[in-house]
């Protein structure tokens, strides 16, 4: 089994937790809504015989710290998309590829139209660059006293999650649930809401790899072909739809993620 190192870094004034393995061109693998750095550890191993493979949790999540002040969390996929690429140029990292689940995915594109000359590509799973699909109201409940939080995520994740999802993939779904921060999945999901970046992802120029699980009901292909339109300035975009799988691509069904990642970065991300 590979190693995977946990470690911490201040990053923006919070003690931020991450986890990494392997060496080589480096990859930031980022966690849908409100999860954290174990959603990745499959990745993370599959890909340390060829990258330096990293996971963070943001501010709030997981095992990272609070952000200092009032504001403790990150409510916007600008902030975030800073946060997160604060977090590489302090470890030293110049070049990434970034690969990213839901809100994961839309940071991706975040990312590469912000830092063009920064990320050499993007693999967005369930991702898209406009997502006005949360009804903010209801997360006003996710922190009632008289709403179950758990029972609800419960309902909603096994509703995404697609009918040819491993056993061990939605039993993790399942599991990892109780470990969600409320408010740290408010923060995410209103970032995830408001997310708009149809302006600016005419700035990307890496190569794109859009996957989708087609039983997602959350995240459609109409959604995601109105980003596509929008890449204008990249020399290569893929789609790559896995029949069977829902929102979660990563745990549901990785061998079947990987045989569609394998080739994309060994053609347009080389690894060591």
């Amino acid at each position: 089994m590979t190693e995977i190192v946990g470690r911490y870094l201040e990053v923006e004034g919070c003690r931020t937790y991450f986890e990494s393995a392997g060496s080589g061109p480096a990859v930031i693998f980022l966690a849908p809504a409100g999860r954290e750095t174990s959603h990745w550890h499959a990745c993370l191993e599959k890909y340390s015989d060829r990258y330096y493979s990293l996971a963070l949790d943001l501010p709030g999540h997981g095992k990272s710290g609070f952000l200092p002040g009032s504001s403790k969390y990150l409510d916007s996929i600008h902030d975030i998309a800073r946060f997160i690429r604060t977090f590489w140029r302090q470890l030293g990292i110049e070049r990434v590829s970034v690969v990213g689940c839901s809100l994961g995915g839309n940071l991706t594109y975040a990312l590469a139209a912000l830092y063009p000359d920064e990320v050499a590509t993007i693999v967005p799973l369930q991702g898209a660059a406009y997502t006005p699909l949360v009804a903010f109201a209801a997360l006003e409940f996710f922190t009632h006293p008289r709403v179950n939080f758990i029972h609800h995520l419960a309902d909603n994740v096994a509703s995404l999650t697609g009918s040819g999802s491993s056993a061990a993939g939605r039993q993790y779904l399942a599991d990892s649930i109780a470990g969600v921060n409320p408010e740290a999945l408010k923060a995410d999901l209103t970032a995830y809401g408001c997310c708009d970046l149809r302006s600016e992802i005419g700035r990307i120029r890496c190569p794109v790899l859009a996957v989708r699980g087609t039983e997602d009901w959350f995240v459609s292909d109409e959604i995601i072909d109105i980003t596509i339109r929008g890449l204008t300035a990249s020399p290569v975009v893929e789609r790559a739809p896995i029949p069977g799988i829902g929102h979660f691509p990563h745990l549901e069904a990785p061998n079947e993620l990987f045989r569609v990642v394998d080739p994309f970065l060994a053609k347009h991300y080389p690894g060591r």
